[in-house]
Order: C-alpha cells, then structure tokens, then sequence
C-alpha cells in the first residue's frame, strides 16, 4: 500500500452524475492473480476487488482527520 499526502489544491475533482466534488483521498486497490494462487492475466479489476477497495477505503476514511 502506498500512502501520498498533499494539499488541499491536490484532492481530485470528480464530476459525477450527482454534481461535482473533491475527493481527498484516494485509494488503489490492486490484488494481482498470482497473490492468491490463481492463474490469469492482470487487468482491470474485477467486481470482488472493487468491493475489497471500497471497504478498505471506508476503513482508511474512518482515521483521518477532519478537514478543519
């Protein structure tokens, strides 16, 4: 896991559907196929490890401190 910490001029802009917003935390949750014994290519991910990723990233979330 790699960790970067920044300014309040880095969070990531994210237009979504709901209007726009700044995302200050960003997690990139990877699990290569050779990790866990399987074999296959790495691409994009899959739905097990994006459901890995936003529990992590809820988790993580959790602890840091507030923006004030």
């Amino acid at each position: 896991m790699i960790a970067t910490l920044g300014t309040e001029r880095d969070a990531q802009i994210i237009d979504a559907l709901s209007g726009e917003y700044q995302d200050r935390f960003m997690l990139h949750y990877n699990m290569p196929p050779f990790a866990t014994g399987e074999t296959g290519r790495v691409g994009a991910p899959k739905r097990r490890e994006i459901g890995h990723g936003r529990l992590a990233k809820r988790a993580l979330v959790a602890c840091l401190p507030s923006k004030d």
